[in-house]
């Protein structure tokens, strides 16, 4: 029978059973059992401990990739506002540079600032900056905008972006450098981690701009996401700063006895930092300079230069350099890159090749992209590497961010304004490659990596390959007189708008900015100049004149052109027929970004001297913020000439800009669009803003066969029909007219939304 109490089995009662004990749990201790409540918290604090320091690690790395990603959309964002109001100008362009750089190094100083207060200080100053900032703060589209002060638009500008974007960038701007000290405070042994985290946000926005945002999203909506996304990151900040702010003391207590061996960095150190942030940032951007003005002029070809060099940080700052592989690789891709270029140039670098029955074929400026960016992109590996090997103890880490951005600011300050004024040609960047190579060599000499075994044998051949590569690199660029024929002289000239020069030889003078064409004048003795290149009778400027005068009998003309070059419109004010127009009826009038093009124009060409007093005005700065303070010019064509770089001004290509044109030209006036660009395909973005306006839009190809006339495409708008037709000519060239294309696939561009990537020629 069973008889049981609490159902145990009677043969069991009362036996002395030996139970082995149950293993000590904390979670059962009691303040009893412990000898303090000091004790209680030691033995707590280690789950407390991993917790805390887990949640500060997943809230802090979203919240400085969410503030990187801001930071880079930012910019550009601004950049498609101001635009339209206030030009591109070098005026306005140099205040966006000089405020975003020192709105950037403000962030780094006021993380800097903080991290000197005792940690809660910190908190809750900082989270309150954002909590105000996340009330008051939004990014304005529109009118506030407007250009008012017409006699100083760059201060109007300056303190418009203070007024409304200053407080947003500085603080986003500190989001990386603050958490990561406050990640020290919780016991992260490795918040420079966090840097590459930083990286990683301002690359992906540097490749969502242009490809995902503004290809989708107008400007009014992406300043409302922008804004959104902001008080996101406000949000995250106090997620972080709760975190952080319950975080026991003693949480960071081993980190912090690894700081205390850390000595504080010296001004040696200090000033290394600041050299090799300086030259890595100079580096990025006159080679970013050199590929886009003088090799290819391809439309955000900057992109690669400035991802790589994001990718470099990314891998730096998250653990993953490695010297000795690094060094003697940008050893051998700097010697390929300067030997082969060197010896081939880029446009022979091409290659078809078949494989597995597919015929692939390379273009030689990707071939030469590929080389020349494979050494940009390991040089600054090596510099970001040596940077990150120097990083102080975590304690030191403000002041480490402080000097690198000051660095970095430096070196874009010299190269982008100092550099123009300093060089007629861009020799900053073999003197840059030089300081870079210059570390390379330390390097070597110092830490012992290199390419060859033999100490002494690599030496030699480490000096060999660094001079010789410098010095083809600075002679190529220095002096291409040697490169060009004994018969052609070179004039150089310079500003922050990038190199320009004239070329002159036995029959003609040309102005080239980089590989783009800006005008040719033959100089032909006892000759009025004709108008050639672009502009020849054969163009559609000749084709719309011809129609003017001859065939509507106008007399005279009044023509507009947007873009001098050397002035070769400026022919057309003195050729027939206008032998009864009283001189300087028959007016050109030019309107020119940049007044050294004017100085070229007047110094080595006569365009605008043998047209005398028919060329009346030049006016310089921006042509639509002059064009909206004038009142209607009356021109029977304006020449709207201004797209064949890879700098395209799509301010000058909007619909509101095309409503600004109508306003100053004639009712049966015509506006001509010069639009031959070897990247990009602009006929259907002119076609779709005339067809959303009511005008009529013809398209007019000249296929040249001449030597001194360029073939060219013109999109010309009218309020009118104008009859189309196919003339050739003498020389085997050939000009056609017809329709304009219109897509309507393709949005049609206004000052809040376009989409360059959209446009891109296929290769």
């Amino acid at each position: 029978m069973r008889n049981s109490q609490f159902g145990v089995p009677a043969k069991l009662r009362g036996a002395n059973l030996r139970l082995p004990p149950f293993p000590p749990t904390k979670k059962l201790a009691t303040m009893a059992e412990v000898e303090s409540p000091e004790q209680a918290q030691t033995e707590l604090a280690p789950r407390t401990q991993s917790s805390t320091r887990g949640l500060v690690l997943v809230v802090g790395t979203a919240t400085i990739f969410a503030a990187a990603f801001l930071l880079f959309t930012l910019q550009p964002l601004v950049g498609k506002i101001v635009l339209p109001r206030f030009g591109g100008s070098a005026a306005v362009w140099s205040v966006c540079l000089v405020f975003f750089q020192t709105a950037l190094l403000a962030g780094y100083a006021l993380a800097y600032g903080l991290a000197k207060l005792r940690p809660k200080q910190q908190i809750a100053v900082y989270a309150a900056l954002w909590l105000l900032a996340a009330v008051l703060v939004s990014v304005p589209v529109g009118d506030v905008w407007r250009l008012t002060w017409f006699d100083n638009p760059a201060g109007e500008l300056l303190l418009k972006l203070v007024r409304f974007v200053a407080l947003p960038c500085v603080l986003v701007g500190s989001v990386s450098i603050l958490v990561q000290v406050w990640a020290r405070f919780s016991g992260v042994k490795d918040p420079y981690a966090f840097y590459a985290v930083s990286n990683i946000g301002s690359l992906g926005a540097l490749l969502a701009y242009p490809t995902l945002i503004e290809p989708n999203l107008s400007v009014p909506i992406s300043a409302g996401a922008w804004t959104w996304g902001f008080r996101f990151v406000a949000l995250l900040i106090a997620g972080l700063s709760l975190a952080v702010w319950m975080a026991r003391p003693g949480e960071a207590r081993e980190t912090d006895a690894a700081d205390a061996d850390a000595p504080a960095p010296g001004w040696g150190t200090t000033l290394a930092w600041m050299v090799l942030s300086a030259i890595g940032s100079g580096l990025l951007v006159s080679f970013t300079s050199r590929i886009t003005q003088d090799i290819a002029p391809i439309p955000m070809l900057w992109i690669i230069p400035l991802a790589l060099y994001l990718l470099t940080f990314i891998i730096c700052f998250g653990g993953m350099y490695r010297r000795d592989w690094i060094l003697p690789l940008a050893l051998i891709a700097f010697a390929l890159n300067t030997f082969v270029t060197l010896r081939y140039g880029w446009p022979d670098l091409g290659f078809e090749r078949k494989v597995l029955g597919y015929e692939i074929s390379v273009s030689g400026i990707t071939v030469g992209l590929v080389l020349a960016s494979s050494s940009f992109f390991l040089l600054v590996m090596l510099l970001h590497g040596e940077l990150y090997a120097l990083r102080p103890g975590a304690r030191f880490l403000s002041r480490y961010y402080l000097v690198i951005s000051a660095g970095g600011a430096a070196g874009g300050a010299f190269v982008s304004l100092a550099a123009p004024s300093l060089f007629k040609v861009q020799f900053e960047y073999p003197l840059l490659l030089a300081l870079a190579l210059a570390v390379l060599f330390a390097v070597t000499l110092v830490r012992g990596a290199r390419l060859l075994q033999n100490f002494w044998l690599n030496l030699i051949a480490t000096i060999g390959i660094i001079a010789t590569g410098l010095g083809f690199t600075t002679g190529r660029i220095a002096a291409p007189l040697a490169f060009e024929g004994k018969d052609t002289k070179i004039s150089y000239y310079r500003n922050i708008y990038g190199p320009m020069r004239v070329e002159a030889s036995a029959d003609r003078k040309s102005f080239l900015h980089g590989t783009t064409t800006h005008g040719t004048q033959l100089t032909e003795a006892n000759t009025a100049p004709r108008p050639i290149s672009y502009y020849s009778d054969q163009s559609a400027v000749g084709v719309v004149y011809r129609f003017l005068t001859e065939d509507e009998k106008r007399n005279p003309l009044r023509i507009g052109a947007i873009g001098l070059g050397v002035g070769t419109l400026a022919a057309y004010a003195r050729s027939a027929p206008y032998t009864d127009a009283a001189p300087g009826e028959r007016a050109v009038i030019f309107y020119e970004l940049d007044p050294e093009v004017a100085h070229i124009a007047r110094t080595h060409f006569t365009y605008l001297s043998q047209a005398e007093p028919n060329v009346p005005a030049i006016h310089f700065g921006d042509a639509r913020t002059t064009l909206e303070q004038q009142p209607p010019q009356e021109f029977d064509m304006l020449v709207v000439d201004a797209f064949t770089g890879d700098g395209i001004p799509i301010h000058l290509l909007t619909r509101e800009a095309l409503e600004l044109y109508l306003r100053h030209i004639k009712p049966e006036g015509t506006i001509l669009f010069h639009i031959s660009n070897r990247y990009l395909r602009l006929e259907a973005v002119v076609g779709n803003a005339a067809h959303a306006v009511g005008l009529e839009a013809l398209a007019i190809d000249h296929n040249a066969e001449s030597d001194d006339i360029d073939s060219s495409t013109y999109i010309v708008v009218s309020r009118r029909k104008l009859p189309l037709m196919t003339q050739k000519w003498e020389d085997g060239g050939e000009t056609k007219v017809g329709p304009a294309i219109r897509d309507s696939s393709l949005r049609v561009w206004t000052d809040d939304y376009s989409n360059l990537f959209s446009v891109l020629a296929s290769p």
